[in-house]
């Protein structure tokens, strides 16, 4: 695979004999100026954090070549802080990337290459951890004007690791980073952002169990984003870092230390990205937990993940969707099978819908800065706002929809749906209405009457009864 990614990446990366491509030394400053602040960004937060110490070894240079340049990083260390009594360093080596110019002003293509082996030594130079991994294919654009990369495909493949010189049962098969963000005729960005985990085994020797998983993935995507420059962003983070020690001088000093003003401005301004939306979650395939004497139970799952979804934040009819599911759960033990009860199968999704992000927003800023100003008058102000949230989410219309929510198994299959709806003459402020379907009931009942002799059996016996006679008999398949 990491071959044919890198035949497509060389036909992308590679100009053709015939395309003229123009290297001179205004592109070699270019790139010196945008490499130079991404170091000196990351220096920069370290040293504010006053947490891990950055150390570059040598200088950045950038070389012209015939048909593109050679950027060469320097040596990268990573110390712990000064007062650290191991005071081990990390070793990232030194970096190397060829660039070329990209197909818009301000981008550039690039090739990365990471040292194939990285260490950390303690203070007689012992090897205390090692990082290696036999492939890389590394390939991104960096934008000169915002000075990062606003797409990247990294891939590494067979990552094995050694702790004071044995290997500790972990072996990583390959670690893929993949970025594609894509800028419209506005200057917004979209795209995904993934990190994959393919091919993960852990077996300490010491232990007992054996976790083996074929896929982990972190994924999110960005809708329509006013993406900062490195140097914005630089310096939102030192302000805000700058008013997180103020706050924690005052808490040496003062009793009862109270939020200033320009806490709160710094974190808005940090965090308040002006986009449309974004969506998040993690998920797993073929993941297996056993017991390598046997003793221990076993787990195994087929597919799982959890997702959540923002949408229209910039507007009064947004929305919101959280799913979560998951296929082929099985667990092994002694004793009667919970793979009977246990359903093997599952599904979680909410959603809503007219929600106004836009007042919302607003009146959570009004009410932060309010009870920053005047501190006695917080719990007032929290409770104002929680008393304006239902006639604003009713003006709005907002919902809230559950639908395919269930779990299920060989034996049985239970399902929910239903919806909620903001409503100012009901009590509680919302109405709602739900059907749940329980199907194979009678099935299970059998199942679990067969282990009367076991007592968590007979409790799960009576609730069962008991579902049974609140709801509607109907005769279906099972």
């Amino acid at each position: 695979m990491l071959r044919i990614l890198s035949l497509l990446s060389l036909l992308v990366i590679i100009p053709n004999i015939a395309q003229a491509v123009e290297i001179n030394d205004a592109g070699a400053k270019t790139l010196k100026t945008s490499f130079q602040n991404i170091l000196n960004y990351q220096k920069n937060l370290n040293d504010a954090l006053d947490s891990v110490r950055l150390i570059y070894e040598g200088e950045l240079t950038v070389t012209q070549e015939s048909e593109f340049y050679t950027v060469t990083f320097p040596r990268i260390l990573i110390k712990g802080p000064a007062e650290h009594e191991e005071d081990e360093t990390f070793d990232f080596g030194i970096v190397k990337i060829n660039a070329m110019p990209g197909d818009k002003p301000h981008e550039w293509k690039t090739r990365m290459v990471f040292p194939s082996s990285m260490t950390m030594k303690n203070k007689k130079q012992t090897v205390t951890f090692q990082v290696d991994f036999e492939g890389q294919d590394i390939i991104g654009i960096l934008n000169d004007r915002l000075n990062y990369f606003t797409k990247m495909n990294m891939n590494l493949s067979n990552m094995g690791f050694t702790i004071n010189g044995e290997n500790p049962g972990i072996n990583l098969g390959g670690l893929q980073l993949y970025m594609n963000m894509n800028e419209d005729n506005d200057s917004l960005f979209s795209g995904p952002l993934n990190i994959v985990l393919s091919n993960l085994s852990i077996a300490p020797p010491e232990e007992d169990e054996n976790v083996n998983i074929g896929e982990l993935k972190i994924e999110a995507s960005i809708d329509k984003i006013m993406l900062p420059t490195l140097q914005e962003y630089e310096g939102k983070l030192l302000e805000f870092i700058k008013e997180i020690k103020a706050l924690e001088e005052l808490e040496e000093t003062e009793e009862t230390p109270q939020t200033s003003p320009g806490f709160v401005n710094t974190l808005m301004d940090l965090y308040g990205y002006d986009m449309n939306g974004f969506t998040f979650g993690y998920s797993g395939k073929d993941i297996n937990v056993s017991s390598k004497t046997g003793e221990n139970a076993s787990f195994k799952l087929d597919n799982g993940e959890l997702n959540f979804g923002f949408n229209g934040l910039n507007e009064e009819t947004g929305g919101l969707e959280i799913k979560s599911t998951y296929s082929g759960l099985t667990i092994t033990e002694e004793g009667p099978s919970i793979n009977d009860l246990m359903p093997s199968n599952g599904n979680f999704h909410i959603k809503a819908i007219n929600i106004p992000y836009t007042s919302l927003t607003e009146v959570a800023k009004t009410t932060a800065q309010n009870a920053v100003e005047n501190p006695d008058a917080m719990q007032m102000a929290g409770l104002g706002l929680v008393m304006r949230l239902p006639a604003i989410l009713s003006q709005a219309g907002t919902e809230i929809i559950v639908e395919n929510n269930g779990i299920s198994n060989d034996i049985y299959n239970v399902n929910l749906n239903g919806k909620v709806v903001t409503d100012l003459t009901a009590m509680m402020s919302f109405s709602a209405k739900f059907k749940a379907v329980f199907e194979g009931m009678d099935a299970l009942l059998t199942t679990v009457k067969a282990q009367a002799d076991n007592p968590e059996f007979t409790d799960f016996s009576q609730t069962l009864e008991k579902m049974k006679n609140v709801g509607v008999a109907e005769t279906g398949p099972n």
